[in-house]
């Protein structure tokens, strides 16, 4: 039976609304397996944040989402928001999961501070989809790579997955599910007031150690230019993205 998945966008506090690329890629995953997705984007609509706990007793879902950076205004929004979820009088009809750099290198605080079911760490798409199957079957969590939980207050956590080395293997990210209408008009300099601005995954990792980075995974790998360049032709001709 196909879950139903709610992506919960929070509002990043700028003039520029950035595409959520982790939950881009999250969602070509959980599409691609059957799963229904929606999407609670304060982004878009600058809703308050008790506003989420409105709409979630009001709909049924069985996996929430919240996916974060780090940093203190990101951290902020994460503490209303899971309020909001919890205060939710749902809240034991769905798991509550958190995943990005945010709560990755510390999974204990950031479980303790949400009262989120899980964190996953790490790179998403190989532990997405081994979660949304535990969920879905019923079956035990403790086999899935990558997440992390309290039990009985103790940290418990599964061996990380992998990294996907061949970023070209993982499908194209469902952009007819988000507001592409919206997020094309991302300024960056240099652009012409004519452009359509969009950001794409060309890589991932990074070449450099600098000290005051937290490195989520090792490693660098690329798109082939090839593949990229489909990608590029499919966002202009479908959406008008011009740079």
């Amino acid at each position: 039976m196909a879950l139903k998945i709610l992506f919960v966008v929070y509002d990043n506090g700028s003039y520029d609304n950035i595409f959520p690329m982790g939950y881009g890629a999250l969602g070509a995953i959980i599409k691609k397996e059957g799963h229904e997705i929606f999407i609670w984007n304060q982004d878009l609509h600058h809703w308050p944040d008790d506003d989420l706990r409105l709409y979630l007793d009001e709909n049924s879902f069985d996996v929430v989402i919240l996916s974060l950076i780090a940093g203190y205004y990101q951290y902020q929004k994460m503490i209303k928001l899971s309020q909001a979820i919890n205060n939710s009088n749902r809240r034991n009809k769905f798991k509550y999961i958190m995943g990005g750099y945010g709560p990755t290198p510390e999974p204990k605080y950031f479980l303790e501070k949400s009262e989120c079911d899980l964190v996953c760490l790490g790179e998403g798409e190989i532990t997405i989809s081994e979660l949304m199957k535990a969920i879905e079957d019923k079956t035990t969590l403790s086999n899935v790579p990558g997440i992390a939980w309290l039990e009985n207050g103790e940290l418990k956590q599964t061996p990380r997955a992998p990294v996907v080395e061949d970023l070209d293997s993982l499908p194209t990210p469902p952009y007819e599910l988000f507001s592409m209408h919206l997020y094309r008009m991302l300024r960056m300099p240099n652009v012409k007031s004519t452009d359509f601005v969009f950001p794409m995954m060309s890589a991932r990792g990074c070449t450099f150690k600098c000290t005051f980075c937290y490195r989520m995974d090792p490693g660098y790998r690329m798109r082939e230019p090839v593949h990229l360049l489909d990608e590029v032709e499919m966002l202009h001709k479908e959406y008008g993205v011009t740079y």
